[in-house]
């Protein structure tokens, strides 16, 4: 198809901030990974399009973590995960907000309440001092060099935003980040 094209002129923008890590995703795993770079005391930024956190764990009401427990021979729960998926599981728990483990096949299946897990994401990402949480933020633009990410381009609420960081985590559930990086 063919005819007159539609001329946008070339943008440059300063770099608001610079990071040490930047998630790409703030989902149950993009929400993991920055807070556990926080807690190392990473500079840490979050960007997330949605208002909320959580993803398809949230948003999508799917309802269930699945994979933490795995069944022994003699029909006893054990866990595979620790750290954080372990916190938030025991904390959701502790708030009435999830129960089990239930038995499922092989494993087990733990049930919870999404707007619990919503809130309690958003507050753990707040209360962490080194990082930057982005809500309303769409990744609309990724440079790279050399096989590189060397900054995205971020459009929020109040314009667009250049950001610069050392190391990305494309946690967007679509490799946006990961396309655009070519």
């Amino acid at each position: 198809m063919s005819g007159p094209a539609l001329r946008v002129p070339a943008e440059e923008h300063e770099i608001a901030e610079e990071f040490d890590l930047l998630v790409a995703g703030g989902g149950s795993a993009g929400c993991v990974a920055a807070l556990a770079g926080a807690r190392l005391g990473l500079r840490t930024a979050l960007i997330e399009e949605m208002p909320f956190l959580g993803g398809m764990s949230t948003g999508g009401a799917v309802g269930t973590f699945c994979g933490f427990y795995m069944s022994e021979s003699d029909g006893s729960l054990s866990p595979l995960v620790g750290g954080l998926p372990l916190e938030i599981a025991n904390t959701l728990k502790a708030r009435g907000q999830a129960y089990g483990p239930i038995p499922f096949k092989t494993t087990a299946v733990l049930p919870y309440q999404p707007l619990g897990v919503k809130l309690l994401l958003e507050e753990l990402v707040r209360r962490e001092p080194k990082l930057r949480l982005r809500l309303h933020a769409k990744l609309t633009h990724t440079l790279a060099r050399d096989g590189r990410v060397e900054g995205v381009l971020v459009h929020t609420r109040a314009g667009r935003v250049a950001l610069r960081a050392r190391v990305f985590v494309d946690a967007t559930g679509d490799a946006e980040l990961a396309r655009q990086a070519g």
